[in-house]
Formats: C-alpha cells, structure tokens, sequence
C-alpha cells in the first residue's frame, strides 16, 4: 500500500470531496482524522466505513478558520496517532453573487474558511512535518486560477483560491529542504450534491466536457500528489476541470 503507516488529516471531510478523498487514501492505507463542523452523522458514517478497511480514524469536530479550534485539532491528532504527514486543506465554501450583491458578512465568510483555515491547519502541522522530515500538504484551488480568469458572480471566490494558489507556492519554497512538499489541486464545476438547480444550470454552461466533475475524480488527484509517486513535485497547482479555463 502506497500510504501504509502514514496518518491523513482531511478538512470538512464529512461530505463531498473530503470524503472521496478519506476514503481514497484511507484504501491506500493512511489512516485517517475526519474533521467536520455541523455534519456529525456522515463524518460517523465515514470513520465506520474507513474502519472496515482496516484502517484506524479519529473523528473530530472543528471550524477550521478558528484558531484556538485547529490547535485542538492538530492536539487530539497527535495525541492519538503520534503524528499528522500528511495534511488535505478540503474545506471550502461557494456562493454565487455579485459584488454589489455581496454583504461584508459573505465576503469574510468566504474568504475565512477558503483561505485562513488553509494557512491556520499549515502552520499547525508544520511543526511535526519539520521534526519528522517529511510530509504532505495538499490544498484546494478552482481549475482557472492560474489563468488569472474572471467570471461574474464569483469575485469573493476567485480572490480567495487565488490567494490559496499563492499560499501554495510561498509555502512550498518556504519548506522544500524540510522533506515538506506543498501542492494544490485545482477543480472545475463538482457536483457534490449542495447545488440547486438554477445554479447547476448556470454552471453547466461553463464545462466544455458538458457536465460537471465527480468529486472521486479530484479524490484521485490527490491521492496521487499525497503518495511518493510525487515525491519531486512541489509548488505545483493541477487543474482538474475537464477543459474549463482552456
């Protein structure tokens, strides 16, 4: 197994595309610290799947964009696997709003939980990767960003991966002689289940391969940067978004 003896800590891994991804890497033997915030019977139901696996869990409840909450977190990890190597920033939020439109509530809110709480959860995990030589830190970013492309009410959104996409690269130059590699992958459109239908309609539109990405297909994409198959990349953003900002 490519992550036997490896411990994976998943952001807002409840649903979606956290929990693809647990579920992958917990199949490539890592075993795996469930974060959610509100979603506690799914994040169960998670930790009861992985464990059938064979693989060990820790479930945790925590917002992630406090800081006094991802101490904890990383705390209770340690306490009760020793170590965290490998660090997935999953959680995220979207909405689809004009700048005129956008409250500073919105703004904040988006902008915490899609960019503070990668940098909050890297600084906590630095230390044991720094200690141990070696560790994995994989964020999330949207599959345009590095094309600097706009699109109209998602102004809060893109300036928030953006700053993600940046976050990546500073911190993979920052940490490339401590063993630490620092990727990111960068999704199109995902159906994950949260949508409505207008939004799906409005969407839609934008995916050249006409539909939307499964979250399984980002899951893999992130098993593989998380394995020693990507042991020489570093600083590198993927885009998954099925031809979308070509």
């Amino acid at each position: 197994m490519l992550l036997k003896g490896k411990v994976a800590l998943v952001t807002g891994s409840a649903k979606g595309i956290g929990n693809w991804t647990a579920q992958a890497l917990a199949k490539a033997g890592a075993d795996i610290v469930i974060n959610y915030k509100t979603s506690q019977k799914e994040a169960v139901r998670l930790s009861k799947s992985i464990q059938k696996m064979g693989r060990k869990t820790l479930v945790i409840k925590a917002d992630v964009t406090k800081p006094n909450e991802v101490t904890n977190l990383f705390k209770q990890a340690e306490k009760r696997f020793g170590k965290v190597d490998i660090l997935v920033n999953n959680v995220g939020n979207f909405i689809i709003k004009s700048v005129y439109h956008t409250s500073y509530s919105e703004w904040n809110d988006i902008i915490e939980t899609n960019l503070t709480s990668v940098f909050l959860c890297s600084k906590a995990a630095l230390p044991g990767m720094r200690k141990r030589k070696w560790g994995r830190i994989i964020n999330m970013t949207a599959a345009t960003v590095d094309k600097q492309a706009a699109a109209p009410k998602v102004a809060h959104y893109t300036a928030a991966k953006t700053g993600v996409l940046i976050l990546t690269k500073s911190l993979a130059a920052e940490e490339v002689r401590n063993g630490i590699t620092v990727n990111s992958v960068g999704p199109g459109i995902v159906d994950t289940g949260i949508m409505t239908q207008t939004e799906k309609k409005e969407l839609l539109r934008l995916c050249p391969l006409g539909r939307f990405a499964r979250p399984e297909e980002i899951a893999r994409v992130i098993l593989f940067l998380a394995s020693p198959e990507s042991d020489y990349i570093t600083g590198a953003n993927i885009p998954v978004g099925g031809g979308w900002g070509i």
